[in-house]
């Protein structure tokens, strides 16, 4: 069987090559996060002009930029080439967010605005932050309330996921071949999908359910006093004492701005417990069969009833793996931790 065909390009998203003759290939898309990907083939010198740091390419739905490349010859002489690289949010970690401290916004209009400021807005820094031919696609639905929130100083990656993982929803950052465009793009959980009431379409499952990292409460230090910050995770109980509490702490002061009401300080404050809060773990990773199942696509709901395991799920699939050996693809999928809930 022949081997789906790769795409490379250029940092101007011209298309300079395509790659069939690999030997493996791997790549995992996340929901909100940075996924990965590898390709395997022997080395050739047709390559090195396009195979290269920060060029870009596409599997599919898949879209990566190459990080790194390492070529070895073993003692028979042949040598073999392994391209690494991550999804296009891996370019969200090659800025830090600066000069934008707190909003009183949507969550849509705060993450267009950091995305924009950052990374697309060429009126500072003499355009030298501009990621080249990013866009904002479809930020929309997320949060249409105006919510106060603080940001922090780290990259934008990390405020991107910390606002994601407190609203629940994905995002990534697509290639569009045909209009030599990036576009940055929110989604939220869609089409739901039934793989079964049995597991006879599931050839692996891992169920895991761990506290060991839970935080429920967080303790910050305000201009006034120690607040505490009750944040009601849905999957467990509101009475959170005893062995169900698990608190943590916010370290610093927590200033309020000039501008900003009190009103507004104190949801910022409570903003900032949330962003510590760390839910459960709860996840069922699986491989399923391709012959049976409708392939997944990061995002989409769905809904398992897995009898010997007494689980009825229905989640969201947060990170897909895509293996490619002997041109045979396998798919592996991980289900996020939010509905998980047990039979009966």
């Amino acid at each position: 069987m022949n081997n789906e065909v790769i795409k490379v390009y250029d940092q101007n998203l011209n298309n300079i090559a395509l790659i069939e003759d690999y030997k493996s290939f791997q790549c995992t898309e996340k929901f909100a996060d940075v996924g990965s990907f590898t390709i395997k083939l022997a080395f050739d010198k047709k390559y090195d002009n396009s195979l290269i740091i920060m060029n870009f390419i596409k599997y599919k739905n898949f879209d990566g930029v190459i990080t790194g490349i390492q070529k070895t010859t073993a003692e028979n002489g042949t040598t073999e080439m392994i391209v690494s690289g991550a999804s296009l949010n891996f370019l969200l970690s090659m800025r830090v967010n600066v000069d934008l401290p707190y909003f009183n916004k949507s969550i849509s209009a705060i993450v267009t605005a950091l995305v924009t400021y950052n990374c697309i807005d060429s009126s500072d820094w003499n355009g030298k932050r501009v990621i080249p031919h990013l866009t904002i696609g479809g930020v929309t639905n997320i949060n249409d309330t105006l919510t106060a929130y603080g940001v922090q100083y780290g990259t934008l990656l990390d405020n991107i996921k910390k606002l994601a993982n407190e609203y629940n929803f994905g995002f990534n950052i697509t290639l569009d071949a045909e209009n030599k465009i990036l576009i940055f793009n929110t989604f939220k959980t869609y089409k739901t999908v039934k793989i079964g009431s049995n597991t006879d379409n599931i050839l692996t499952r891992d169920y895991t359910k761990s506290v060991a990292t839970q935080k429920n409460v967080a303790f910050m230090d305000s201009l006034d006093n120690i607040k505490e910050s009750h944040i009601i995770n849905t999957l467990q109980s509101p009475n959170f004492d005893g062995l169900n509490r698990f608190e943590t702490f916010v370290d610093g002061v927590i200033e309020r701005q000039s501008d900003e009401t009190e009103a507004a300080y104190n949801v910022r404050v409570n903003n900032s417990g949330a962003a510590t809060i760390i839910k459960e773990v709860e996840a069922y990773d699986v491989t399923i069969d391709p012959n049976t199942t409708e392939e997944l696509e990061v995002g989409y709901a769905v809904s398992i009833d897995d009898r010997e395991y007494n689980l009825n799920i229905t989640t969201t699939v947060t990170e897909k793996q895509i293996t490619v050996e002997n041109g045979t693809e396998s798919f592996n999928y991980i289900f996020g931790n939010d509905v998980i809930t047990k039979r009966g």
